[in-house]
């Protein structure tokens, strides 16, 4: 399954490297708690937004949305927790 998609989207795919890393990377470099907290919402919602969007044609049922937008939502609060932790 993976490889088809590589095969049917690999720009997409190469987009979503690239805005989760410049997200990531500002995440990482900054100091302050509310910033790192809305790069973390970013990033959660990058993810979730380009998956919608991506595969918002071959999307039948609000599964797969749910799946994408869980999936983000659990990238936010990870990168919420770890603001918390440190």
């Amino acid at each position: 399954m993976v490889h088809q998609e590589l095969t049917q989207h690999p720009y997409h795919y190469t987009a979503l490297i690239i805005i989760e890393a410049l997200l990531l990377s500002l995440y990482t470099t900054t100091t302050d708690s509310l910033l790192k907290t809305i790069f973390a919402i970013l990033v959660g919602s990058a993810y979730a937004i380009w998956g919608i969007s991506v595969h918002a044609g071959s999307i039948r049922t609000p599964r797969l949305v749910l799946e994408y937008a869980i999936v983000g939502l659990l990238g936010t609060l990870m990168l919420s927790f770890l603001i918390s932790v440190t």
